[in-house]
């Protein structure tokens, strides 16, 4: 097995020392995993996918147009 250093804020530390009983190399390793494990599955599913970037250009166009309309809508709106 590897090891692994990382640097964390001194608030952080002090919180992590306050819980001895927390194995925490155990808990990072299962965040770590996890994390690796979500990152394979999002690539399994955007391989499959046929969604371009065009078309995120698209929706992203076609949301910020509908988001500026709403906006506009709700400033206009009277107030009562």
């Amino acid at each position: 097995m590897k090891n692994l250093t990382l640097a964390i804020p001194d608030d952080l530390k002090a919180r992590m020392d306050a819980r001895p009983e927390i194995n925490w190399s155990a808990a990072v390793r299962v965040v770590l995993q996890k994390t690796i494990d979500d990152f394979d599955r999002l690539e399994a599913v955007l391989s499959k996918s046929r969604f371009t970037q065009a078309d995120a250009d698209g929706l992203a166009a076609t949301m910020d147009a509908g988001m500026a309309a709403h906006a506009r809508k709700l400033l206009n709106a009277p107030r009562g």
